[in-house]
């Protein structure tokens, strides 16, 4: 079977081309405020959180005086077996692929249970209502459980997976924070619209 709309193709063309400058162009607009900024080796020159320091995992490297002048906590290996800061690093994404493999479920048994039952030929709107706002509760379950509802005090798991990681610096933690809640917001927010447009009307 082929896409029902012929300019689909054309779509796509645009959205890759679109994706690749865009990339492109934002790498080359960071470099230039990095040296407008004079912050080219900020990364290398930043200081170790406290957390980090006084996390009982952290090793405190110590002179011949007993004074302590650096804080390591090993990255650890992959393979065969996760060790070091590798290992929460799987217990995070172990979490994100449970977390996504929910939401791929729970949109299915919206579209195929609850939803298309309801529609019939030329009357779609109230299938199409219902499976909008049951997805919509999904991803707001999902956020809330992943990042938490700061209105209500209540923090996220994200939060605490990231801690357990034990990242050095601000810079590095929040480069684990954004990695993995792009791998689990993509299928919480673009699952279900994916599904409706390229594959619901197939199977």
């Amino acid at each position: 079977q082929t896409f029902e709309n012929p300019f689909v193709a054309i779509y796509g063309f645009f959205i890759c081309v679109w994706a690749t400058l865009f990339a492109s162009l934002w790498k080359s607009l960071e470099n230039t405020r990095k040296y407008e900024w004079d912050t080219l080796e900020f990364e290398n020159q930043e200081e170790k959180t406290e957390e980090f320091k006084n996390n009982p995992m952290t090793e405190k490297i110590e002179d011949d005086n007993g004074e302590v002048v650096d804080y390591e906590f090993d990255d650890g290996e992959w393979f065969p077996w996760p060790t070091g800061r590798a290992r929460y690093q799987v217990m995070s994404y172990a979490v994100v692929m449970v977390m996504n493999v929910l939401v791929v479920l729970s949109s299915l048994f919206i579209w195929e249970v609850v939803a298309q039952p309801m529609m019939k030929p030329n009357e779609v709107l109230v299938g199409a209502v219902v499976c909008g706002l049951l997805s919509m509760a999904v991803t707001v379950l999902v956020d809330s459980a992943m990042d938490g509802v700061p209105e209500f005090g209540m923090e996220g798991w994200m939060s605490d997976l990231i801690a357990q990681e034990n990242w050095e610096t601000p810079t590095t933690q929040e480069d684990s924070m954004i990695l993995k809640t792009f791998y689990y917001k993509i299928f919480n927010k673009y699952f279900m619209l994916f599904w409706v447009a390229f594959f619901a009307n197939h199977f």
